[in-house]
């Protein structure tokens, strides 16, 4: 798919350069790494995981109720906060 094609489909792209992009030649390839990088943003948290388990497991790290089961894991995460 080019860019005409992609127009047919959407409709046309905005005749004004991305503010920011306005140094690179309106639609080159410079111009839409500029307004990817621009516009591009990431909505999603970064996130762990971990063992969920019963108190008495020695190798889960929450319960059930994401309580920690782990007084040394405790002393870890301090230290690294």
């Amino acid at each position: 798919m080019n860019l005409r094609d992609s127009e047919e489909i959407w409709g046309s792209t905005s005749p004004n350069p991305y503010p920011g992009c306005e140094e690179f030649i309106f639609r080159s390839d410079e111009y839409w790494e500029c307004y990817i990088k621009s516009t591009l943003r990431n909505y999603a948290h970064s996130i762990g995981t971990c063992r969920m388990g019963r108190l008495d497991d020695e190798r889960s790290i929450v319960d059930s109720k994401l309580r920690y089961t782990c007084e040394v894991l405790l002393n870890y995460l301090d230290v690294l906060l």
